[in-house]
């Protein structure tokens, strides 16, 4: 119980953080915040800090954001590190599923007609 306890606790404080420091929506606070607890260990808001660039964008790309709160939240990173990330290279995304799923349908949609072609 103790445990679960201090995992909130660490939750929490990480997104009153990004909440309160980058004006990003609570919601989108807390999505940030629990991403980097459980999936990349940080437990307090020094550790913040220590993400790498890669896992910046691989964060940005899992945890549903607008784009106005990703820049800001790019923004107030940037203010804390020694060696600023470079916005453009972590916002910019690889192609999407949609994008995927697009081209997969007109494949079919080619093949259909030319199967009924013949």
């Amino acid at each position: 119980m103790t445990e679960r306890k201090e995992d909130e606790d660490s939750t929490q404080k990480l997104s009153l953080y990004f909440r309160d420091e980058c004006k990003i929506k609570p919601d989108e606070a807390l999505n940030v915040a629990s991403y980097l607890y459980d999936v990349l260990g940080v437990v307090e808001c020094d550790d913040i800090a220590f993400v790498e660039p890669q896992e910046w964008k691989t964060l940005l790309q899992q945890v549903k954001m607008t784009p106005v709160s990703k820049k800001k939240l790019l923004k107030k990173l940037n203010e804390t590190r020694e060696e600023p990330l470079k916005v453009e290279d972590i916002l910019s995304e690889a192609p999407s599923a949609h994008a995927a799923q697009m081209c997969v349908s007109i494949f079919f949609f080619v093949l259909f007609f030319f199967f009924c072609a013949h």
